[in-house]
């Protein structure tokens, strides 16, 4: 995995969603990590994060890869509930999720 596919799979969603969206690779892990999803205020509370979630999910299952999030408030999130939600609901259903580093609530 390099810098390039990442960048691919950020202009993909950014595209297709039109959502503003950071993302790295940790090898070490073989990890893609979220490291922010902006979703323009009048696009919010419509589903897209969480499509968003789950196109990259799928993604990094059909790589066995994983996907780090850290559910926060830092970059305007609606509800760290939610994001934490999501993240329980969507384990069940794509073993590539972990949970970031950090999930507490900011």
């Amino acid at each position: 995995m390099n810098s390039g596919i990442i960048e691919d799979i950020e202009n993909y969603l950014e595209e297709k969603y039109g959502v503003l969206i950071a993302l790295s690779y940790k090898k070490s892990i073989k990890a893609i990590l979220i490291n922010g999803i902006r979703t323009p205020p009048e696009y919010r509370n419509l589903g897209i994060g969480t499509k968003v979630l789950t196109d990259l999910c799928n993604f990094a299952d059909k790589f066995n890869l994983l996907v780090v999030l850290s559910p926060t408030k830092d970059l305007g999130g609606c509800s760290v509930q939610r994001l934490q939600s999501f993240y329980k609901t969507e384990r069940k259903t794509h073993s590539s999720l972990l949970r970031g580093w950090d999930v507490s609530d900011h």
